[in-house]
């Protein structure tokens, strides 16, 4: 599950693990979200 209504920046290095990968039409639909909650386009 991808929340992109509440959008945060992390530091790349407090990620020790990776914990999956998504398939290219899920990151495709993330992209779409954070199109729409931010109005770029």
């Amino acid at each position: 599950m991808v929340n992109v209504s509440q959008i945060v920046t992390l530091d790349k290095e407090r990620f020790l693990n990776k914990a999956g990968k998504l398939k290219t039409n899920k990151l495709n639909e993330v992209g779409e979200g954070l199109r729409l909650v931010t109005g770029l386009e």
